[in-house]
């Protein structure tokens, strides 16, 4: 795992300064890559390309990156893991390929140099690559299907830069910068940017399973380079297999990505929450305990969390497993002083656009993860948004039986809820479950996604609700067009899942994972979004996922039931956190209120005018916005430092 940087220019004339700058630009990426870096200029001066190295598969190796290729026609720079390197290998090596070392990085780099893009299709992994063709004198990017890695760019008229963090561009840039405020509405609304975008203008993310080919003169293209294909389960499912055959099926997958996502080179944590998917990895990460392996707890609040009296605290669950696998399980608690240092730092580094808080604990647990000496940890981000973990998606379940069984029932609640006012008294009459939002919709297919931190109707207290809709609307929670030749064969939880999977997961989970962990130096593997584990997910019909709707993730939880116990297996869903800036000793450390009262976000034309009073006068609910609305005051004060030290 690694940073990569890099200056391209597009008009054909050599870069200004060029081996300064993206030297600098590589200095600002040693958190994610500490054992080794280095840069590579073209001698035609139109290349300059920067790494770092986090030394994962053969640590030792002290092959200079970016890496030349073997016939020194291409250079690489490369940031990721390949995890079926070994087969790829003797792939390689069949076709009289002759390899130097026993990284993984010169497998992608002779492999497209040899089989062009489409190699990549063949690999297991994750990436964010930068190749380029010296006799050609072109470029190409590439960032994997499930987007567990990220490439941020910025096009002038002359040069396209790029990097794995927006950062270095800003402090590259020679003109001042801005922030894009439609985009902070959507990070503030859904914890991160739109897809593509970023906090500020003018700097773009690629898509997952995009690759990026840019030629002097010629400009810039970026274009699809591979889908998920849910629809290989199809046949499997129409023929309405047990649920002994179900648990085979990812069973068998679930053994090949764990075993293959597991390090071989470096020491490594699995973290075990004590709920079903944590349990799942470190179960089948340790081979059913025949392979010892370490495991981590992180508590951030005073007690673990415990929803029902009669099942086990969270705590308490996860050294069950810990037990029954013979784990070496450890405890960190996230909610000490030492957290005021990492949320100050991540609110004035929101370049990206991830206004969500856990990353700040996903930190915390990187620290106490290199602190004792490992580089990997493996969590279980994805089963959750894939197969129904929510009471959110149970809720979206029973909305859909009731439209199914009584439309008249629900068209009528459809239009009381038409209005805020209207839904304000469905909410104060039936509950959450019965308001039917018109902000979600069978066609266009609309739903309200898990990471929805604020809906409309407290957001329009601050923001007029036009402005809101036009800049946060059609980015999370809506079905990607270029699946639009399976969406008709799937259920509605089904089409979340396939939503989740093509926006939710690459652009906003995975941004923050790739943000917390390699800010400390530890590389996150994503078991639960290898592409053939997801494809099973999304396919998996509603009866697995929810029973009669009073559970949810059916299928996770038989299989826990099978391995580990009802005690685990039944336990409530829990969140990973709590939000650490919001207690006491943390928020004034923080100084949160001295920022925004003295900031002039309230000042311009984004926010309404009673905007601040609402914040500041203790209306219920209005506390919340307080961490994004800092986050977005501390980058803005960034943004103006980095000009200010340009001139």
């Amino acid at each position: 795992m690694c940073g990569i940087a890099g200056i391209f220019s597009l008009s054909g004339r050599p870069i200004a300064r060029a081996e300064t700058r993206i030297r600098r630009m590589t200095d600002m990426l040693i958190h994610r890559g500490p054992d080794s870096q280095g840069i590579y200029v073209a001698d035609s001066g139109l290349v300059a390309l920067g790494n770092t190295r986090l030394a994962i598969v053969d640590p030792n190796c002290r092959e200079p990156q970016p890496m030349i290729s073997g016939d020194g026609g291409a250079v690489l720079s490369f940031n990721g893991e390949i995890y079926n390197h070994p087969e790829m290998r003797r792939h390689l090596g069949e076709k009289s390929v002759a390899l130097r070392t026993h990284i993984d990085t010169e497998i992608v780099l002779e492999g497209i140099r040899r089989f062009g893009p489409g190699f990549l299709n063949k690999l297991d992994g994750m990436w964010a690559i930068a190749y380029h063709d010296i006799a050609e004198g072109s470029l190409m990017l590439s960032r994997d299907l499930m987007g567990e890695r990220h490439i941020f760019y910025r096009v002038t008229g002359d040069e396209l830069v790029f990097a794995s963090e927006p950062g270095p561009i800003v402090a590259d840039s020679p003109e001042a910068l801005s922030i894009d405020y439609d985009a902070a509405l959507s990070a503030i609304r859904f914890g991160g940017p739109p897809p593509g975008r970023s906090l500020v203008n003018g700097i773009r993310r690629m898509l997952p399973g995009h690759d990026l080919f840019a030629r002097p003169g010629k400009g810039i293209e970026e274009k699809r380079r591979a889908l998920l294909h849910p629809e290989k389960w199809f046949d499997f499912f129409n023929s309405e297999p047990s649920e002994k055959q179900i648990i085979e099926r990812y069973e068998e997958i679930l053994t090949r990505v764990c075993q293959n996502r597991v390090p071989t080179d470096v020491p490594y944590f699995s973290t075990l929450s004590g709920g079903i998917d944590s349990t799942l990895i470190s179960l089948y990460a340790s081979d059913f305990g025949k392979r010892k392996i370490s495991t981590l707890f992180g508590q951030s609040t005073d007690k673990p969390a415990q929803k029902r009296p009669d099942e086990l605290d969270e705590f308490a669950a996860s050294k069950l497993t810990s037990t029954k696998i013979g784990s070496d399980h450890h405890h960190i608690h996230l909610d000490s002083n030492d957290s005021v240092a990492v949320l100050n730092r991540m609110a004035g580094d929101c370049f990206d656009g991830v206004m969500d808080t856990a990353p700040a604990s996903f930190e915390m647990l990187a620290h106490k993860v290199r602190g004792e000496g490992a580089k990997v940890i493996l969590i279980s981000d994805g089963p959750d948004e894939l197969v129904g973990g929510y009471t959110n998606d149970q809720r979206s379940f029973r909305m859909d039986r009731r439209k199914e069984q009584s439309p008249l029932r629900h068209g009528m609640l459809r239009a009381a809820s038409a209005s805020r006012v209207g839904r304000g008294l469905v909410r104060r009459l039936y509950g959450e479950e019965l308001v039917a939002s018109p902000f979600e919709s069978a066609s266009p297919f609309v739903f309200r996604p898990i990471h929805e931190s604020f809906i409309p109707d407290y957001l329009e207290k601050l923001v007029p609700l036009d402005d809101l809709v036009r800049a946060t609307s059609g980015h999370y929670g809506v079905e990607d067009e270029a699946y639009g030749h399976i969406t008709r064969y799937l259920d509605p939880s089904q089409r979340r899942a396939l939503s989740y999977a093509a926006l939710s997961l690459p652009d906003m989970f995975n941004l923050r994972t790739d943000k917390a962990f390699l800010r400390a130096s530890v590389e996150s593997r994503l078991p639960w979004q290898a592409p053939e584990i997801v494809e099973l997910m999304i396919a998996t019909p509603t009866k697995w996922r929810f029973g009669n709707g009073d559970t949810t993730k059916l299928i996770l939880r038989r299989i826990v039931e099978k391995h580990i116990g009802a005690a685990v297996s039944t336990r409530s869903k829990h969140g990973f956190s709590a939000h650490l800036w919001s207690r006491p000793n943390i928020y004034n450390q923080l100084g949160i209120d001295e920022t925004l009262e003295s900031c002039d976000l309230f000042s311009g034309g984004v926010f309404r005018k009673s905007a601040r009073e609402k914040i500041f006068n203790g209306t219920p609910g209005y506390d919340a916005f307080k961490w994004a609305l800092f986050t977005l005051a501390k980058t803005e004060e960034s943004l103006k430092k980095a000009q200010q030290n340009r001139t």
